[in-house]
């Protein structure tokens, strides 16, 4: 039997409050780094992934006077994808508006509430897979290589990686993502990264470095992970921790590119977050309800580098 939930109508104003909620909050890099692929509500499929020594052969291509073209073939193996569905709701008693001393947009607030639990279980499920275990083309940095050291040279780790990505897949890096103690206790103030920004911008002056600023140096778009996440056991005391970590990854995504091009991250999106508000008469409880159903998948991890412990 269908639950009262489900057969609810989806709330368009809240559901919009949601997705731009999810937008705003540029801590979180999930979509940033598995970019979604609708589904159109499918939620188990197939597809490709394809053989990138096939791009890149030379074969001889000389053609003889009427004989053939010479036939070329491109192989791939085909991968499965099986959305699920995360779901959770926030409700208040009918009684609760009237006892507050302040107005309170109780659908709102509950919305927030329960549309930011759906994003960080997001988050989580993409940043526990960001692994040197995953990622083969990977390097762990220690003492004054460690970008918090001033003497390390950031600039020549990340160059390294973007050249490691595009011998391995032929595709140039776009994107990079650091955690917010790389960027705070790293990036932001290291020596070799502050020159090159003021290279490059042709400032030598320049005091504040943004993380768009570091990304132009290397032709990269540059994210700061910065969602927070509860690391302690229920009942222990609250114990709070970035969920990124101290890890920087530089990665090839293009979500215009079609399914021939390989990319390292995707989320196959059955059903993208959505709100549903509806009444239960049995405890005089309003509820909203938020929902997603995904599946975030690797799928091709020679188009990433990961430099773990990347400050101390």
């Amino acid at each position: 039997m269908p639950s009262v939930a489900n057969t609810a109508p989806i709330d368009p104003m809240l559901t919009r409050f949601q997705v731009g909620y999810k937008n705003a909050e540029a801590g979180f890099t999930a979509e940033f780094i598995a970019p979604p692929i609708p589904t159109g509500g499918i939620q188990t499929g197939t597809y490709q992934v394809w053989d990138k020594g096939d791009h890149f052969q030379v074969p001889d291509l000389k053609r003889a006077v009427r004989t053939k073209s010479k036939q070329i073939d491109y192989e791939s193996t085909p991968a499965t994808f099986a959305t699920n569905e995360f779901a959770v709701r926030h409700g208040w008693d009918t009684t609760e508006a009237r006892r507050s001393l302040k107005p309170v947009n109780l659908p709102t607030k509950s919305a927030k509430i329960v549309g930011g639990a759906i994003m960080l279980n997001f988050q989580r499920e993409i940043d526990v897979l960001i692994t040197t275990g995953n990622i083969a083309q990977n390097t762990t940095l220690s003492g004054t290589d460690q970008w918090s050291d001033p003497s390390s040279n950031p600039p020549d780790d990340i160059t390294a990686a973007i050249k490691a990505i595009q011998k391995a897949t032929g595709q140039v890096p776009t994107r990079m993502v650091v955690g917010a103690e790389v960027w705070w206790d790293g990036l932001q103030n290291n020596p070799e990264i502050v020159a090159r920004v003021q290279s490059t911008q042709r400032l030598a002056g320049l005091t504040t470095i943004t993380p768009a600023l570091v990304g132009q140096v290397f032709g990269l778009q540059l994210r700061v992970g910065s969602v927070i996440y509860l690391t302690s056991k229920e009942g222990q005391t609250v114990t709070l921790d970035y969920s990124f970590g101290k890890k920087a990854l530089i990665f090839f995504s293009d979500p215009s590119a079609d399914e021939s091009t390989s990319h390292f991250m995707s989320t196959f999106m059955a059903q993208d977050i959505q709100a549903r508000r509806y009444f239960t008469q049995e405890d005089k409880t309003n509820w909203v309800d938020s929902s997603m159903d995904r599946d975030s998948k690797i799928v091709d991890a020679t188009c990433a580098y990961l430099i773990d412990a990347a400050v101390a």
